[in-house]
C-alpha cells in the first residue's frame, strides 16, 4: 500500500514536489516529526519495525527504513532558530535532544534505532565544539570535547549490538563512526564486509564505505574504484549493474570535478548503472538525477533522451539550480 512506502528527508519540505518519490519522503517527514516531538517512540518503533520487516521501497528504490533512520539522523535534528545565538558547543541545543533519546532508548531496550539516533546525536555535539575551521583552527580542548562525545557515541551503538547486528542501519552508522575515528584499515575492512555480508542488498551500506574510501578521508580514487567494482560483483544476481550508478551518485556531493571524472571511474559504467536504476526504477527523480549527471558529464544523447523523457515531470530538487536545467536543456538541443 501507499501508506507503507512513504519516508522523508526535511530539506524537501519546502520545495515543489513531483507525485511519487518526494511526496513520499515528505510525508514520512512529517510523521515522524509529529511521533518525536509527542515522545511517541512507540509509533516510530511500529513504523520502522513494519519497514525493515517488509523491505518496502519507495519509488525510487531506496528502503524505507533507510529514508526513516536519515529522517532522524537529519532531518529531525533542526538548527537553532535564525536570530538565536548559541554557546560554542551548543549544549543548550543538545542536551535536551540527547535526554530524550535516552528515554526512549530506556523504553525500548531492545532496540537498535534509539542508539542509532543517540549515537548521531552524540557526533553533532561533538562537532559543535570542534566547528567547521580547518584543524590547525580548532582549539585543543575542543578537540577533546569531540573525541568524548564520539566516544558516548561509538559506546551507544555497541550497546545495542545485539539488536543492531540485524539492522542494516546500525551497520552502516557504525562504518561512519569508523570513518570519523580513524579506524585502522583492517578494523575498517573488518566491519564493511561485516556489514556488507549481512545486507548485502542495503545501498547506505554501500555509500558510506564509499565515502569513507574518498581522498578527503583519507582513501583513494583506486581504493573507490576497486570497490565500486567489488559492490557490482556482490549485488549483480538481484541488483544488475545498478549500484555502480547508485554509489557514485551518492558520492558526488564529496567529490570534486576532477575526481567525478577520474578514469578509473569512466562515464560509461556510470551511465550503465544509472540506466539499471532508472530501468528498474522509473520513477522521475532518479530520471532527473540522471539527466542532470548526464549533462554534467558531457554525454549529450543520454542527456537528450532523458530531458524528453522528463518533459511534463521535472523535479527541481534534483538539479542544483533552475539555471542548471535551462542550461542542460539548452545545450542537449543543440
Amino acid at each position: 500500500m501507499r501508506a507503507l512506502i512513504l519516508a522523508a528527508c526535511f530539506w524537501l519540505a519546502v520545495a515543489p514536489l513531483h507525485a511519487g518519490e518526494l511526496e513520499d519522503r515528505k510525508a514520512i517527514s512529517d510523521q515522524i516529526a509529529a511521533d518525536l516531538e509527542r515522545s511517541d517512540f512507540a509509533a516510530i518503533e511500529k513504523r520502522y519495525a513494519q519497514a525493515l520487516a517488509g523491505e518496502t521501497r519507495l519509488a525510487s528504490g531506496i528502503f524505507v527504513a533507510n529514508r526513516i533512520a536519515r529522517t532522524l539522523l537529519s532531518g529531525v535534528w533542526k538548527a537553532a532558530p535564525t536570530g538565536v545565538k548559541l554557546a560554542h558547543g551548543q549544549d543548550e541545543l543538545w542536551n535536551p535532544v540527547e535526554e530524550k533519546l535516552q528515554r526512549w532508548a530506556a523504553q525500548f531496550p531492545r532496540s537498535a534505532l534509539p542508539a542509532i539516533a543517540l549515537s548521531n546525536a552524540y557526533t553533532a555535539h561533538g562537532w559543535a565544539y570542534r566547528g567547521n575551521g580547518m584543524a590547525d583552527t580548532v582549539a585543543k580542548e575542543d578537540w577533546v570535547k569531540l573525541e568524548h562525545y564520539l566516544g558516548k557515541a561509538q559506546e551507544a551503538l555497541v550497546s545495542r549490538r545485539e539488536a543492531g547486528e540485524k539492522d542494516p542501519n546500525w551497520w552502516r552508522e557504525m562504518i561512519e563512526m569508523a570513518r570519523v575515528r580513524g579506524w585502522p584499515g583492517e578494523q575498517f575492512n573488518a566491519v564493511s564486509v561485516k556489514a556488507m555480508d549481512a545486507f548485502p542488498g542495503h545501498y547506505d551500506i554501500y555509500f558510506e564505505i564509499g565515502l569513507a574510501l574518498l581522498p578527503k578521508w583519507g582513501g583513494s580514487m583506486e581504493q573507490v574504484a576497486a570497490f565500486m567494482d567489488d559492490a557490482v560483483r556482490r549485488t549483480r544476481q538481484t541488483e544488475g549493474e545498478s549500484l555502480y550508478g547508485r554509489i557514485y551518485w551518492s558520492l558526488t556531493g564529496n567529490m570534486t570535478e576532477r575526481e567525478k571524472r577520474h578514469p578509473l571511474l569512466p562515464w560509461s559504467k556510470v551511465r550503465a548503472g544509472l540506466n539499471d536504476v532508472v530501468q528498474r526504477y522509473p520513477d522521475s527523480w532518479n530520471m532527473n538525477s540522471f539527466a542532470r549527471m548526464a549533462c554534467e558529464a558531457g554525454d549529450k544523447p543520454t542527456a537528450f533522451s532523458l530531458l524528453a523523457r522528463i518533459e511534463g515531470s521535472v523535479v527541481e530538487p534534483a538539479w542544483h539550480s533552475r539555471a542548471q536545467l535551462q542550461r542542460c536543456r539548452n545545450w542537449a538541443a543543440e
